[in-house]
């Protein structure tokens, strides 16, 4: 567990208050813009709000809530510590 803290607040100090895409991609937690907009269809992504067609953000606690829930979904935290850190 200490090392997902440790993982979660780097992630924390690396990301802005309010992620674009392309920070959710940087932390590699998806490949493409193509793969984050189908999660996001899916359902299966950070909470986000969406500007404009082109413009989504993520605030920075929804991205951290999202890791911690798919942590405690898996029950594994070598799922996310395989996630690029930054």
């Amino acid at each position: 567990m200490q090392e997902l803290n440790e993982y979660l607040r780097k992630i924390s100090y690396s990301l802005p208050e309010m992620c674009r895409t392309r920070d959710l991609i940087k932390i590699g937690l998806y490949r493409t813009d193509q793969a984050a907009a189908a999660a996001r269809k899916r359902g299966n992504s950070p909470e986000f709000i969406q500007i404009n067609k082109r413009v989504v953000l993520y605030p920075k606690n929804a991205v951290i809530r999202f890791l911690l829930n798919k942590c405690q979904d898996t029950k594994n935290v070598s799922n996310l510590t395989q996630v690029k850190r930054s």
